[in-house]
């Protein structure tokens, strides 16, 4: 709960490059650094599902999300250039990351959401899979921009709460039903990456701080020498 409260505090620095420089930089360049080992794991889902699922819909869905890593790698480049010293290239930047977050998480949510409409019987594990592993791997590696951070994971979560009440709508199940279950399970499911994203911003934060005191600590040292 105190993790969670020290997250909303910080709202309204989320959108905020003021003093931010080196998050947003370090953002940028972690981004790109993972670029093929993010494309990798969809090559290998879209494969899998073309396999399963109608193919050209399942490669269509799946170039949408090449064409936001191609977004991303071309924010890195012009990102390069900034020093951290002017705040509006720096609110720029932050714009344009933003923007391309809700791409990018819209495109993998239409990739996911398009195997589970395909996926008529055995429930939807493996949409949720691959959903649930582009959550825990922006909370990983996004924590260090809470604002992009929850932009991400809320559009994720309209798509997890879509998969969740599509056969619901599309059956109307008995409550003792096998679907009311995955639906519950995928409310737990919300709530564990919404808690694991939080204490991933806490504990980067605190390294942050850390850094800053014996940062701080070393420059006291020098000037008594």
């Amino acid at each position: 709960m105190i993790s969670l409260k020290a997250f909303w505090e910080a709202r309204e620095h989320w959108l905020d490059p003021s003093g931010r420089e080196k998050q947003i930089k370090d953002y940028v360049v972690l981004l790109n650094q993972l670029v093929w080992q993010r494309q990798a794991s969809f090559f290998a889902a879209a494969m899998l599902a073309a396999i399963y699922f109608d193919p050209i819909s399942t490669m269509s869905a799946y170039m949408l999300v090449v064409l936001t890593e191609v977004l991303d790698v071309m924010l890195g480049r012009k990102s390069k250039a900034w020093d951290g010293q002017d705040p509006v290239v720096g609110r720029h930047i932050l714009i344009h990351i933003a923007i391309n977050t809700v791409i990018s998480a819209a495109a993998i949510s239409v990739f996911v959401v398009n195997i589970a409409v395909q996926q008529t019987s055995g429930g939807h594990f493996t949409p949720l899979f691959f959903l649930f592993s582009a959550s825990l791997f922006a909370a990983m590696y996004n924590s260090l921009m809470p604002g992009i951070l929850l932009l991400r994971l809320s559009i994720y979560g309209c798509a997890f709460l879509f998969i969740a009440l599509l056969d619901i709508v599309l059956y109307s199940p008995p409550l003792s039903s096998p679907i009311w279950l995955e639906f519950f399970t995928i409310i737990f499911v919300l709530y564990f990456l919404a808690d694991t994203s939080v204490k991933f911003y806490v504990g980067y934060r605190d390294r942050v701080n850390q850094m800053k005191l014996i940062h701080e600590e070393n420059e006291r040292t020098k000037a008594a020498l």
